[in-house]
């Protein structure tokens, strides 16, 4: 082939690569990057081709409008156009058949896919005929599921089975929200299930049955009264029993059913007052010497402390600094914060990318063919990384001023450390895109990490944290007072 030949062609050549080579390569290999969402509207296309012939028009619709979606071209609108009323018919007698012989969940979900159909139709302005009324026929199904679901609880409800017949009533409601009296059955559930646990003793899961029945239909029965009456008694329990915060909490539970009810509201006050713990805050020596945000670790330490504990408990919990009026006293020391910083130098490595090529040749009878031509290319990056760690050590106790007893000795431990790893390339490429994900995710990874004092603050907040919970479990006893075994309720 001459050189005059060689430039004349090379531009065809290229043109065929383009066309007919890298689409096959595509299909064999799978899709290159910038070839995927043509090959998946081609495929989806195809499939739309394949399902007409075997007559399915209504998945063969459905394959071709995926294809649309994907990538729009107007010779598919052609190819759809002429079938979409026989797609439109077949699944309307899927859908209607299904309605006709009751069977209403099948029909639910079949009309609810075909109302999708029939949204992407007009979507692409190919509803040129009249169609039903599929929000109609949607609720025409659903209020079968429900009566379905309605028979089904109903079963359960004269069997006493009370939690299956909630579950199944609530099918209902989901489908129907105003079924028939579905609500007040459920009510008289939960009411039942109310009464079992009382009959057993277990008054607060009874308590909380009333209240949701109550809640599901206002006024049910004496459901309220019997709600109020349970947790107003297991308020006078934990009074009796110096548990304060939790007869609070009882108490507050019969307010929010009936503000009104006996003198709940002067107990739930007088609960509060005689659950507040004043805890004063002494000492948090420093002897690290060490800092953050300009004021003393120690002091950094109470000021997290004192913030958090007031979110936490700030109907009981009183802070003061004065230490005649205190219950408890806190005081505490530092005694180590490290801070340490390393640093490794970069590192040259190596990648060898491989990949593979193919071209169009003739031999010497003229025949097309198509060869494969091994690629590679050797990259070189520089790998680099550091870190930062903080260790954070120390004690605080809390002692009751009274007694002088220690009531809270806590030794204090926490770390965090931060990393960044990371690589640039020392070989410019065009082929980044071939390099391992390892090396991608080095080349796009973070060079920085946070501050030694934000991470001294992180400690701290963890530390705080801890101590929070602590303080609460100690110096609040509410998780350890016990459901009474008998009550005596004021019920009719």
């Amino acid at each position: 082939m001459t050189r005059k030949q060689t430039v004349f062609l090379a531009p065809l050549m290229v043109l065929t690569l383009i066309l007919f080579v890298q689409p096959c390569l595509a299909k064999k290999y799978g899709p290159g990057p910038l070839t995927g969402q043509a090959l998946s509207a081609r495929k989806h296309f195809k499939n739309g081709v394949n399902s007409l012939k075997q007559g399915q028009h209504y998945l063969a619709a459905c394959s071709m409008l995926d294809s649309l979606h994907i990538k729009n071209k107007p010779k598919r609108f052609k190819k759809l156009t002429p079938i979409v009323k026989d797609a439109y018919d077949e699944k309307l007698r899927i859908c209607e058949g299904f309605l006709r012989g009751e069977n209403f969940r099948d029909a639910l979900t079949h009309y609810k896919h075909f109302k999708l159909f029939l949204i992407f139709l007009e979507r692409y302005q190919m509803l040129n005929f009249v169609t039903i009324d599929i929000e109609k026929k949607i609720a025409e199904a659903s209020m079968g599921v429900a009566a379905d679901a309605y028979k089904a609880a109903e079963v359960s409800f004269g069997s006493g089975a009370w939690s299956q017949a909630i579950d199944k009533y609530r099918v209902v409601l989901a489908h129907a929200p105003n079924f028939k009296d579905t609500r007040e059955k459920i009510a008289e559930c939960l009411y039942s299930l109310g009464k079992n646990e009382l009959l057993e003793n277990r008054f607060r899961k009874a308590a909380a049955y009333f209240a949701d029945a109550n809640g599901e239909v206002s006024d049910y029965k004496d459901a309220m009264v019997h709600a109020a009456e349970i947790y107003y008694q297991l308020g006078n329990h934990a009074f009796d029993s110096e548990f304060y915060r939790q007869a609070w909490l009882e108490y507050k539970a019969v307010t929010d059913l009936d503000p009104e009810y006996k003198d709940a509201a002067i107990k739930q006050q007088s609960a509060m007052e005689a659950a507040e713990v004043i805890l004063g805050f002494g000492q948090f020596d420093n002897k690290t010497g060490f800092s953050v945000s300009g004021m003393a670790v120690g002091d950094f330490i109470f000021q997290e402390l004192r913030t958090k504990l007031e979110g936490k408990g700030s109907q009981f919990f009183k802070l003061t600094f004065d230490m005649e009026k205190s219950d408890f006293i806190a005081n505490g020391a530092v005694t180590q914060v490290l801070a340490n910083e390393k640093e490794t130098p970069p590192v040259e490595k190596v990648e060898i990318i491989k990949w593979k090529d193919y071209e169009k040749y003739k031999d010497a009878n003229g025949k097309k063919h198509t060869r494969e031509i091994p690629r590679s290319e050797t990259v070189r990056y520089l790998e680099s990384s550091k870190s930062r760690q903080v260790v954070f050590s120390g004690y605080m106790n809390v002692r009751n001023k009274t007694t002088d007893d220690v009531v809270i000795n806590k030794q204090i431990s926490k770390s965090d450390t931060q990393a960044a790893h990371w690589a640039e390339l020392i070989t410019q490429t065009e082929n980044q895109w071939r390099l391992s994900e390892r090396v991608k995710a080095l080349l796009a990874g973070s060079r920085t990490i946070r501050s030694e004092d934000s991470m001294i603050k992180t400690v701290i907040s963890h530390i705080t944290d801890e101590l929070v919970v602590v303080i609460l479990e100690e110096l609040d006893k509410t998780q350890k007072v016990q459901e009474p075994t008998s009550l005596q309720l004021d019920l009719i």
